[in-house]
């Protein structure tokens, strides 16, 4: 069994939360440890095991997507009644 990752809703959306952001480090200053919510969701054509081509939510961890077919994506979580 593998671990999932953490995943939640905020006022942005569906977010990942992370580590701190390391992009506002300074040298010999303590860093706001609080971290930052990651909502970097794409959807994206994808071969998913070995013959199944879905279009998938996708997170992008960092910078742009390699996969030329993701497009952004806002999720949010709708309320049922």
């Amino acid at each position: 069994m593998s671990e999932g990752a953490l995943v939640g809703f905020g006022d942005d959306g569906l977010f990942v939360p992370t580590y701190p952001d390391d992009s506002k480090f300074q040298e010999g200053v303590f860093p706001d440890a609080t971290g930052m919510n990651a909502t970097n969701w794409h959807s994206c054509w994808t071969l998913v095991g070995s013959g199944y081509y879905y279009n998938v939510l996708a997170w992008v961890t960092g910078g742009l997507p390699r996969n030329p077919t993701c497009q952004p994506v806002k999720v949010f979580q709708v309320a049922m009644s």
